[in-house]
């Protein structure tokens, strides 16, 4: 396989680049977060922005898309993944030139198909699936694959990779879930620590953030899920919400108190397209700031059914529920993840450290696995999600697929 590369997010054309970027290919057995811990704002954001990369969706747990669903990008599953039928994944050809080859979708548990589903680009990995895939394919430009009685269907796909069997394919990698997952709760936590210095105001029916002027950085508001009473938030009415984020700044909403209750509650509330959307991230947590509990609970995201979000999201201890015909501008990462019939995740450019964002350079990953053994007593990866007495070590390098 071609190896993946991280390319340079110091460069203030960044985002841009990630419009007509590609995905590289995996190019390691064992795939570990970096474990850069996050000790700083600065650092949480890169991190969160270097573990998810190029993928619309992460969830650790369990998926279910309803019929008609539709993905932009890469899709990883650590549990099972139920796909309604007439779905298509990683449809935005612009991400994926024909020359490079992308896994844009994982499933580490069972695959339930529907109905038949297409992976318009890329192809797709289920090593932990039971049963066996078949393959139907017609003809050597129309590669589907057939489990469960149901299709999986890749006739669209250039990708070299893209008749390899999902379920046996030397290409599918081993992901080390509890360490990912250890990686985003530890960004999670920090941003939830840093003192808020922006403050959500309604006017004219409107929610928004308020940023004092000259801030550069990383700038933290929160949204107390509690204050959402109807279509009343704090006791003022709201009707739509417009999030503006400044050129230089990444706007952390800080959305506590989520759990068994609703991000943006108001019923038929528009939400509507701010500035630099690429610098928004939603920190969703089920309890207060301060709360330390591992504890997954259930959020959902908006207060009605098609509805529309802006903004990337870092859930890590958050079951997220999404309603029918949602379209969500930006990247999730979530435990697990619900969305109705006909939800649409769009993948616009990834979610982007502001250019004032300072941090270290970001190794290459080939060089990831030099550094470990110069490092000697250095251990790659964070404490285990379920086991914290256990220390998972890796001597290969992180090689998610990356926007080159």
């Amino acid at each position: 396989m071609n190896s993946g590369h991280i390319s340079s997010m110091r460069r203030i054309s960044y985002h841009t680049m990630h419009a007509v970027a590609s995905l590289a290919t995996l190019t390691c057995a064992l795939i570990v977060a970096p474990t850069i811990r996050a000790s700083t704002a600065n650092e949480a954001i890169v991190n969160y922005a270097s573990a998810i990369q190029g993928y619309n969706l992460v969830t650790f747990g369990n998926t279910s898309m309803g019929g008609n669903s539709k993905t932009d990008s890469a899709v990883a599953v650590g549990g099972n993944f139920t796909l309604g039928s007439g779905s298509e994944i990683a449809r935005k050809d612009a991400l994926y030139p024909q020359s490079s080859s992308a896994l844009t979708l994982y499933v580490g548990g069972q695959l339930a198909l529907q109905g038949e589903s297409k992976l318009r680009n890329g192809y797709a990995s289920t090593p932990g699936m039971a049963g066996s895939w078949t393959d139907v394919s017609p003809n050597s430009n129309q590669i589907k694959f057939m489990a469960g009685g149901q299709i999986l269907n890749l006739e669209n796909s250039k990708d070299p990779n893209r008749s390899l069997n999902p379920g046996t394919n030397g290409a599918s990698p081993n992901w080390a879930w509890n360490d990912l997952q250890s990686t985003f709760a530890a960004a999670s936590k920090t941003l939830a620590a840093v003192t808020a210095t922006a403050s959500i105001i309604v006017t004219d029916q409107t929610l928004s953030v308020s940023v004092p002027s000259g801030v550069t950085g990383v700038v933290t508001v929160t949204l107390d899920a509690n204050l959402f009473v109807g279509n009343q938030y704090n006791g003022q009415t709201v009707s739509s919400v417009r999030i503006d984020v400044p050129d230089d700044v990444n706007l952390v909403i800080n959305v506590t108190n989520a759990a068994g209750r609703t991000v943006i509650a108001a019923s038929g509330v528009n939400v509507h397209e701010g500035t630099n959307n690429d610098h928004l991230l939603w920190n969703i947590l089920p309890g207060s700031l301060t709360d330390t509990s591992t504890t997954v609970q259930s959020a959902t995201l908006l207060g009605s059914n098609s509805s529309q979000f802006y903004g990337s999201i870092l859930a890590p201890l958050v079951d997220l529920n999404v309603g029918n015909a949602t379209k969500i501008y930006g990247q999730i990462v979530a435990n697990s993840y619900t969305q109705g019939q006909g939800g649409e995740l769009y993948y616009n450019g990834a979610f982007t450290a502001a250019p004032s964002v300072a941090f270290s350079p970001v190794p290459e990953p080939q060089t990831w696995g030099m550094m470990m053994v110069g490092a000697g007593a250095f251990v790659l990866g964070l404490k285990s999600w379920r086991d914290r007495k256990r220390k998972q070590a890796a001597a290969c390098p992180v090689a998610l697929p990356q926007q080159v």
